[in-house]
Parts: C-alpha cells; sequence; structure tokens
C-alpha cells in the first residue's frame, strides 16, 4: 500500500471516530487510540486496498511486465504467478495451456480471492467492452500430442480453498483429462476428477464464483469430467455457478458428466445453479449433467432458470441428487428449469434419492418442463424408470412439492412421477401432461406415503 493512500485513510478513520465521540457516542482518547491501532493492524490484511490489475494477451510481445494491454503478458502462468489476493486479470481471447511440455500433472493455479475475466480483443479500458463469444479465451489442457486426449493435463485449472472473493468469469475449459487409472489414497485424487475443474475443498471452505464459463470436451474418470467440487470430511463448499455452460463432457466411469458436487456447506450462498445449460453430457453410473453428494450442514440446493438437453447416465440421467442429513435437515428446489431430450436406459431422468432416513425437510420442483425425454425400457428394475422420482424417506415434517410443470412427448419407462416419501405431505398442483407415450402404467403417478398431510 503507497505512503499517500495510507495518510488519507488514516485521516478518514480518524476524523470518523472524532466524529462519533462528538456527536453521538462519546470515546476517550484511550479508547479512540485503541480502535485506531486495531484498524491500522488490520489494513494489511484488506487485499481490496493494494488490488493490481494485470493484463494477458496469447499474441503478446514477450518481455511484457502485464500493467497494460500493450505491454501485457504472453504467458498466462506468469501472470498467475505475481498475482496476490485481491488482484484483477484481464485475459485476451486465445488459446492457453498449463505447460508447453508433456507434464500431465500441471494445472493453472489462480490464487484465492483473485478474478479472472476472459472474453478481451486486448484493447478494452472497461469489462462492459469485452466479448466472449468474438474472443473466447480458452484454458485448453491439449497438451502433447495435438488432438490426443490420452496425453491431456489431468486438470485445466485447480482451484485450492478459493474464498469468495475468487471469481472466474468469461472463460473456456476445454480437454481435461483425470483418467488416472492407478491407485489413489482417495476416490476424489485430482488425477480422477474434475478434467475442466477441480476445486478443492476438503477439511476447508470453498466458495468461488463462476459467471459465463463453458466446460467443454472434458473428462473425468470418477466424478465431474467437467468440473469438480471437492468439499469432502469437514469441508464447506458452495461455490455458485451462473449463466455457465456444461457441452459434451464425461465421467467415464463414475458420476457426474458435467458436474460433481461432493458435500454441503454452513453458508447458504443463495441459487448454486443458475441460468446454466447443461448438454450432451454423460455418466456411466449417477448424474449426467450433475451428481449432488449430501453433507451434515445447513445450506440448501437450488437449481434455478436451467435447461439440460441430450444428457445421460445409468440413473438420473440428467439429476443425480444424494440427499438425507441427521442434524439439520435439508431442502432442495429446482424451479423454471427445462429437461429436454434426455435418454436413459432404465432408471429415472431425475432422480433424489435417499442418504439417510428421516433427513430432508423438502423438495420442490416448480415451474419446469420435462419434455421429449427418453427411458429405453419400461421393465420394472430397482432403478425405478421414471421420468421424475422422489426416493426420500421423511418424517411428519417433510414436505414435497410439485407444483406447475409441464410433461409433454416423453416416451418409455414406467410412470411418469414416483412418489416414495414415506409420513410426509406432498402437493401437486397445476400439472400439465400432453402426448406422452410407452410407459408400463400410462401416464400415472405412483405414491407410497404414509402421508399426514394431503395429497
Amino acid at each position: 500500500m503507497n505512503y499517500v493512500f495510507q495518510t488519507t485513510l488514516r485521516y478518514a478513520l480518524r476524523t470518523a471516530l472524532r466524529t462519533l465521540s462528538i456527536v453521538n457516542y462519546p470515546l476517550s482518547i484511550p479508547m479512540q487510540s485503541r480502535l485506531l491501532f486495531f484498524l491500522f493492524l488490520l489494513l494489511p490484511s484488506l487485499p481490496f486496498f493494494a488490488q493490481k490489475r494485470h493484463y494477458v494477451r496469447a499474441d503478446a510481445p514477450a518481455g511484457g511486465d502485464g500493467r497494460a494491454w500493450t505491454s501485457a503478458y504472453r504467458d498466462l502462468q506468469t501472470a498467475l504467478g505475481v498475482m496476490a489476493a485481491g488482484d484483477t486479470l484481464w485475459i485476451a481471447g486465445g488459446t492457453y495451456k498449463p505447460t508447453a511440455g508433456g507434464d500431465r500433472s500441471i494445472s493453472f493455479e489462480p490464487r484465492s480471492g483473485t478474478r479472472l475475466f476472459g472474453g478481451f480483443g486486448g484493447f478494452e479500458t472497461a469489462l462492459w467492452q469485452r466479448d466472449p463469444a468474438r474472443w473466447p479465451t480458452v484454458l485448453s489442457g491439449d497438451i502433447g500430442a495435438a488432438s490426443d486426449i490420452s496425453d491431456n493435463s489431468y486438470n485445466v485449472v485447480y482451484l485450492h480453498e478459493p474464498d469468495s472473493n475468487t471469481v472466474l468469469d468469461g472463460l473456456v475449459f476445454c480437454c481435461g483429462n483425470a483418467d488416472y487409472a492407478g491407485t489413489t489414497s482417495s476416490a476424489r485424487d485430482r488425477r480422477k476428477c474434475g478434467g475442466g475443474l477441480y476445486v478443492m475443498g476438503a477439511d476447508a471452505d470453498a466458495y468461488p464464483e463462476l459467471r459465463n464459463c463453458v466446460f467443454q470436451d472434458n473428462t473425468a474418470r470418477s466424478a465431474g469430467g467437467g468440473a469438480v467440487v471437492n468439499g469432502e470430511g469437514d469441508g464447506s463448499v458452495a461455490p455458485r455457478f451462473v449463466g455457465c455452460r456444461f457441452e459434451r463432457n464425461r465421467a467415464a466411469a463414475g458420476d457426474g458428466g458435467g458436474l460433481a458436487k461432493i458435500g454441503g456447506s454452513w453458508v447458504d450462498r443463495g441459487v448454486d445453479l443458475d441460468s446454466c445449460i447443461f448438454a450432451d453430457n454423460y455418466a456411466q453410473k449417477r448424474g449426467g449433467a450433475f451428481f449432488y453428494l449430501d453433507s451434515e450442514r445447513t445450506d440448501s440446493l437450488s437449481i434455478d432458470g436451467c435447461r439440460f438437453e441430450r444428457n445421460g447416465a445409468e440413473d438420473g440421467a440428467v439429476l443425480f441428487l444424494w440427499m438425507g442429513r441427521a442434524a439439520v435437515p435439508g431442502k432442495s428446489s429446482i424451479s423454471r428449469s427445462v429437461f429436454q431430450e434426455n435418454t436413459i436406459a432404465q432408471g429415472a431422468i431425475v432422480r433424489f434419492f435417499p442418504l439417510r432416513e428421516n433427513l430432508t425437510r423438502g423438495i420442490a420442483v416448480t415451474d419446469c418442463v420435462f419434455r421429449a425425454n427418453k427411458i429405453h425400457s419400461s421393465a420394472a428394475s430397482v432403478l425405478t424408470p421414471t421420468i421424475l422420482f422422489v426416493d426420500q424417506l421423511g418424517d411428519q415434517s417433510a414436505q414435497g412439492n410439485i407444483e406447475r410443470c409441464l410433461f409433454e412427448g416423453n416416451t418409455g419407462g414406467r410412470d411418469m412421477l414416483s412418489y416414495d416419501w414415506l409420513y410426509s405431505y406432498l402437493k401437486i398442483s397445476y400439472m400439465l401432461v400432453a402426448n406422452n407415450t410407452g410407459m408400463i402404467n400410462g401416464f400415472s403417478i405412483s405414491i407410497r406415503s404414509k402421508s399426514w398431510g394431503k395429497i
């Protein structure tokens, strides 16, 4: 922090304290001194006072200092290496790879508290001037032999315990391949999860913001082809994905083709998936688009304004939400979202599944459209072939709401809606059904619920 700024800030603080002392809250001189001393001690820990903006251009001349577009860094890794919490990085359109060599373990690793923005043409002076569609900033794991996925980076980007000031906006994450097949101490080893993005919050906190980003053509062996959020153990994880797209990502032998989130949070940061698109993602097991594994935390899971198209998995072609808590019952909601042309062999298109009994307080699916989804098998199976399956064991306080939803042009399976939630309240209202075919029970709502309220 420069001297002029420090002096100005000290003067402002002293003036504020003097005003409080005279007008509203009389303070003794010793108390004022102690408060000022405490505030001065805090100044070095406030990164936004000393924040800097850095610039990167893939076609920049070598030797730039990163202080302007005309002297931008050419290498993204160099820029990340000099950044501190509170700094901002503007990245011009182009393709950037974690390494020029063949080390698959090298990723881009932005520091916690930094903010990265892509989609610039290399001349802008304000954020609103950028155009990510015209100047895509591509972070690619296609190292080694071009177009040979077998030698690609395990993770394109790795975030280690990022705080809520960490922002990635307008970036494309592509061609990561977390396919390690060897023995590891954890099933969430980064070499097996999160081909495009790995967010580490195990036994820690992770609260990054991902805005207007694209995750495409990434693969993981275990979880999160496009991205994984690891909140195992004592972790508290609540990333927000806003306006993002997940396209053609795969979990080759696991869960969450597009995105996998392991664990909840002590902090509820609002909508988890906001206005996102998931298209053509696949998981060999559960959650073709999104897989969620609950934990003993206090937040709610919220999905709003999203589109899910042409996703697939063994179960939960789109969503597999593994819910349940022992201490504080959780809630989950899906609203204003479209589920279209997703396919599955014999499971559910969307499945809420019990992690523990009597532990989920509420599930709400409102203002959603389920259109032209296909279940290939109508035979009875343990996976219960259904468009929307709520498989939770509730208690007297539990409530399920299915409101203002459209089921149109879906084919195959057993039922349209299956509800298996003992001792709970279920409300179904304003449901519109049209042109659904090939279901073993015709259009049906299957309910097994010793309800304490009304159905």
